[in-house]
This record gives C-alpha cells, structure tokens and sequence, in this order.
C-alpha cells in the first residue's frame, strides 16, 4: 500500500488559488525561504528521492499495518486499533495521519497522546525539506506565485497547526492529560490562533470543535494586511473572527462540544512557536498582549523566530513599555523600507535582542533608495555597531545591495564565526571576496549564498575564496550572477569539483543544453551530491518560444527534464542527482502551472 500525493490530497487542489489564504502562504513561504538551508535537512540523504518514493521507502511492517488500519475509514475500528496500540507506536500513528489527512485519528492521537511533548514540524519533516532542497522552490516575483507542491504543503502544515494546537489547549484544564509542552515552530499559523493564544482567558466556543472551521484558512487574511489597510487587526485579540463562509480541506467530521478551560490551569503548559507579523498589526496591542503572558491560564508561549515587516513605521514594536524579555527568541528577520527612518529603526531594533542566532536584514523598495541607503555614515555606523552584541549569531542573511566595497567594515564588529552567511544582492566586489577569505568565518561557513552579485569580473577572487572554505562547505548558491560558460567551468573544475562535501548547488544562469551535461560530468565527481537547481537552457527558451499549445509546451517540458536527467544518469551511474529546473517567466506556462 503506498503512499500517493495525488490520490491522498486530491482535494487540496480544489483550494482556490488567488484567495487572500493563498498571499498568506505567499508570505509565509518567503520568510521560510529567506531563512536559507540548513545541513541537517540533507545530512542523512545519500541520494534524491521524491517525498513520495522516500515515503514508501520507508514502508516497514509496522508502517504498513498503520496506513491499513486508516484507510479503513471506519471510525469504530480506528479507535479501537489505537487504544490497543503499544506507546511506542503512537508517534508512527500520528505521522501516517497526517499524510493522508485522517482528521479522526489524529483527534483521537492528541487527545490521548502518552508523551509530555510533541514537536509537530518533526513529521512533516520529509516534506518540508524535501520541497525547499529539490522542489522548484521559487517564488515567482512577478506573478506572487508559489510553486504548486509547496503550496499543498503550506496549507497541509497550517490546517494540522491549528487543529492540534486547539486540541492542545482544550485538554489542558484536566489534570491527567500528559501533552505539557506543543512545539510548533516551522509551521504556518493562523492568524486566529495566534490570537487565541495571545487571549488572555483563552476562552473557547462551540466554533472550536469543528474541524471545518479548524482546518480553513480564511481566517488568516488580516495576518498579512494589505499596504493600504488602515484598520489594526490587533485592537483586540478577543474579537470574534470573520463569520464568513471559509473553504474547507475537512472530511465532514464534527466531534464534541469543547469545555471552556478553568480560570487556572494545575500544570504548566507550554507553546513553542514562530511568529511572522506585517503591517499594521503589530504597534501597542500586539505588545500589551504578549505582555500578559496568559497568567491566568498558567500557559508560557515561547517565540522561536520573529519575523517583520517595517513600512513607514507601521510596524514598530518598540515603545517605553515595551521590554525585549517579553520575546526571548533564537531567530529574526527584519524586512525594511529603503529609506532613513526605517534603516535606523531596524538596525538599532537588533541591539534589542542580542542572544539570537541567525539574523536576516533585507532592504527592499526603489533601486535608487537600495544601492545609495548605506552612503549615508550614520546608517552604515549603526549597521555595523548592530552586530557587536550577537555574541551567539549563527546565520547571517544581509541583503542590502549598498554593501559594496564595504563589507569588510560592516561585519568587521561580528566576533563569533558564521555557520550560514547570505549575501544575495549586495553588489560584492573582489575587495569584499578578499574580506571573506581572511575572515574568521571561512572554516565554519557550511551553507554560502552569493547569489545575484555579477561576479563573473570576479572569477580569480571568487576561486580563491572557495578554495579556503571547499572542506566546510555543503550548500552552494551561486546563482543569477550572469557567469559566461568558460568562467563557470573553470570555477567548476579548479574548486567545486574538490568540495568533498558539497551536497547542494544552484546554478541559475542560463547555458546551453551540452554545456550543462559538461558541468555534470565535473559534478559527478562528487561523492555526496545530491541537488542541482539550473535554469532552461538558451536552445530551449529558442525553441519554446515557438510553442504556443500549452499541452504541447507541457510535452515538451517533460520530454526536456527528461532527456537532460536521462544524460546525468548515464554520467552519474548508479547515484541519483535531483535536477530542479527553474520555469521561464511566461504567462501560459504559469496559468497551466498554477
């Protein structure tokens, strides 16, 4: 019995796709992206295999007997089959649950789960990683599409999200249920739920034990307001929702009125989770709110990640009340207008949280305001004082495209070596890859992106960079950098074939079809290569050009990806590399898509 995306979530695909629900994925899906790769999603793998093909993988007795007990459908049996079960057994349940969305049993495992934690993101861990390693992963920027695989998966994550999460705390007034501590850090949340734990009396309603409502995401549309939107969805985080009719991915199943909670729980609870806020709803209310902690129902909600976006001011969390202890996190990302004002906000926001270990600092807004924001001296000082406090900084993503030629005076106050450094869109030059090779970070840096810098002018610098980190590095970007051929084979051949660790590498300029099959025969070199993202080739964009059938372009698609992987295998033997292929910007190919 196997297991099948297609048949399993056929009704994922009847989800509208332009709903606000959808933009909220979007954002979501952005902020996941921008927080790069990490090693250990792909450590363990020593070949591609599809979601599907590594699930059925790993289709062991118990396994089998697991997903034969659901599909079943019979909910007397299900229930039983579970309450016999051996403790060790409930985990594997749970997961097989919720890969083919059996909403009754996975009720019935959290209400009766026999362990004091769960940590949720584990079992969709397969998914997940695999989606953003070997998936087109790219989000379209012109048309705020997401690549439909990814998006099953957002709304697959957020349903199961919500759903456990209020199960979770409607089974926290009784004294002997054992689930203490709920981590749901990597997963989309709702904006309703979010709310819900903010509340401070945490009261439920009838509204709660519905699954149909659990599992829509309808209520997510003021998560990520509009620009434009004046209203504060924050004013009050007990405000009933919108009553509007929400799609839904449920199977029709309704359980038991849930009881309110007492005022006071008699053990500690606790929710671990990420928390991504946009636009007007953040300001005093979302401050006052986490602030009061949920004392009265004995619950502690601890922010993992924090993610912002800072336009105009709108989103400032900073205020004479406002205390940096209230969100003890490990991680931050700050999306900020290119102007002055809202430099000098974020730069001297990220003095306020010294402990975190991985920072991503994007700039975003006109080119004009991008590539001068750092000429200003106050700014480009308080940027790089931003950085003497991060004693436990990690990863590093900066994307401020003012960086060149001064790199080196930015990080110059950044003492703890970097495991992950982005640096996509900075406008690198030889001086600032001169900076990285006699830095302290180039015997740590596992994950490197220098992705969109036109480095092709700087093939010597960049050659001699890599040779310092080739034992370190496992993940590659170097994408868009507008390489010719000749240079990028004989970056290719006099270093990345030499990186005996290198699992991961993006290659997005555009090459002619042979001279990829020459880069894989250099690549196939690689011991633990598994991943190769490049664009269409410039013979196929010629060709396809010509194309106008959709069903023909389609065709034509695949008999392409299949006739570059058939060339890889035959090179490559008997080890199987995932080749990711970005889609061309056009129109028809993306309405098919999407």
């Amino acid at each position: 019995m196997k297991f099948n995306f297609d048949t399993d979530h056929s009704e994922v695909d009847s989800i509208p796709i332009d709903t606000i629900d959808s933009k909220y994925l979007r954002e979501y899906y952005l902020r996941l992206n921008s927080r790069g790769i990490y090693v250990n999603q792909i450590c363990d793998r020593s070949l591609y295999q599809s979601i599907e093909d590594y699930l059925n993988s790993k289709s062991t007795l118990a396994t089998l007997c697991c997903n034969t007990i659901l599909n079943t459908n019979n909910e007397n049996f299900i229930q039983n089959s579970l309450k016999l079960v051996p403790k060790h057994l409930c985990e594997l349940f749970l997961k097989s649950s919720l890969y083919t969305m059996n909403d009754l049993a996975i009720h019935y495992i959290i209400e009766t789960w026999p362990f004091d934690s769960l940590e949720l993101a584990r079992y969709f861990s397969e998914a997940y990683s695999s989606l953003l390693l070997f998936y087109n992963t790219d989000t379209n920027s012109y048309t705020g599409k997401i690549a439909s695989d990814i998006l099953k998966w957002l709304y697959i994550g957020s349903k199961y999200a919500k759903m456990i999460t209020c199960l979770f705390l409607k089974n926290q007034a009784d004294p002997s249920y054992k689930l203490r501590t709920l981590d749901l850090t990597g997963l989309p949340l709702s904006n309703n739920l979010v709310k819900k734990l903010l509340n401070k009396n945490l009261l439920f309603d009838n509204e709660d034990s519905d699954t149909s409502y659990l599992s829509d995401l309808d209520d997510v549309s003021d998560f990520f307001s509009s620009e434009d939107e004046q209203t504060d969805s924050w004013s009050d985080c007990s405000e009933i929702d919108s009553q509007d009719e929400p799609f839904s991915m449920d199977n029709g199943l309704h359980f038991g009125q849930i009881n309110k909670p007492n005022s006071f729980w008699e053990k500690k609870s606790l929710i671990k989770l990420d928390l991504i806020l946009s636009c007007s709803n953040l300001k005093e209310n979302f401050v006052k709110s986490i602030q009061n902690k949920n004392n009265s129902a004995n619950l502690e909600i601890k922010f993992n990640k924090l993610d912002l976006t800072i336009r105009d001011k709108k989103c400032c969390i900073e205020n004479e009340y406002f205390s940096s202890d209230a969100l003890t996190i490990n991680g931050l990302g700050i999306f900020f207008s290119a102007n002055l004002n809202e430099a000098m906000y974020t730069f001297n926001l990220v003095n306020k949280f010294p402990n975190i270990q991985e920072l991503n600092l994007s700039a975003f807004g006109q080119e004009s305001f991008l590539s001068s924001l750092l000429d200003n001296t106050s700014v480009l000082n308080t940027l790089s004082n931003s950085f003497a406090e991060l004693k436990q900084l990690k990863r590093l993503r900066l994307n401020i495209p003012g960086c060149k030629h001064r790199l080196a005076f930015i990080l110059k106050n950044l003492t703890n070596p970097l495991e992950y450094l982005n640096l996509t869109s900075c406008g690198l030059v030889e001086q600032d890859l001169d900076f990285l090779t006699s830095s302290i970070h180039t015997s740590t840096i596992n994950n490197l992106v220098l992705s969109n810098n036109d480095l092709n002018n700087q093939c010597d610098a960049l050659i001699k960079l890599l040779k310092k980190m080739r034992s370190n590095i496992q993940v590659l970007d170097l994408g868009c950098n507008s390489f010719q051929f000749d240079v990028y084979f004989k970056i290719v051949n006099e270093v990345i074939v030499n990186m005996d660790n290198l699992r991961m590498l993006v290659t997005l300029d555009v090459f002619k079809f042979d001279n990829y099959v020459k880069l894989a025969e250099k690549l196939s070199l690689l011991n633990n290569f598994v991943s190769w993202r490049i664009n269409y080739s410039s013979d196929y964009y010629e060709k396809s050009a010509k194309i106008k059938n959709r069903n023909k372009f389609k065709k034509f698609k695949q008999d392409y990806i299949e006739a570059l992987e058939r060339r890889l295998a035959t090179i490559n033997g008997s080890r199987s590399v995932k080749i990711t292929i970005n889609d061309p910007d056009l129109n028809f190919i993306l309405n098919e898509i999407f």
